[in-house]
């Protein structure tokens, strides 16, 4: 019910900025000289972005899955996807088991493990920095960032 709220209220804030943009631009008067109205156009627009969003949503997780190769496990069929079921399963079970603080402690240990270490400054320039994950990186990565998954389960917002 929420992300048809949010769906509603999306489309429905576009059609406004795009009305006050319209009366800002000072558009309608062009418009009504031409013959037309902008109500009717802000409607069809309306109508146009709800559709298109409609069908955004319903292609987008038919085209992820055939563009990354990536099958839904109904029923495992081949020793690996058996593998891959019991180890999601087994792993999901021992967050639960092991509590949120061991959970935020094992993740900073892996942080310890994989940051990266300050060089000293005459050997700076030879250090390969990875910098935060952002932009693009962050569009096409696979898992939030470790510090993202901490402050999760901390409750934090990042």
């Amino acid at each position: 019910m929420k992300r048809i709220a949010l769906f509603l209220a999306t489309n429905l804030a576009i059609v406004l900025v795009l009305s006050i943009t319209m009366r800002v631009l000072g558009v309608a008067p062009f418009l009504n000289e031409q013959g037309l109205n902008p109500s009717p156009l802000l409607a069809f627009a309306a109508v146009l972005g709800f559709g298109g969003a409609f069908i955004s949503l319903a292609l987008s997780k038919w085209t992820a899955k055939r563009m990354t190769g990536a099958v839904v496990i109904g029923q495992p069929r081949t020793p690996t996807e058996v593998w891959l079921i019991k180890t999601v399963r087994r792993q999901a079970r021992a967050a639960v088991l092991a509590g949120r603080s061991k959970m935020i402690a094992a993740l900073e240990r892996l942080k310890a493990a994989f940051e990266p270490c300050s060089l000293p400054k005459q050997m700076a320039a030879f250090g390969i920095a990875g910098g935060t994950r952002g932009g693009l990186k962050r569009l096409f990565a696979s898992h939030p960032g470790l510090n993202e998954r901490i402050a999760a389960l901390r409750g934090e917002r990042v």
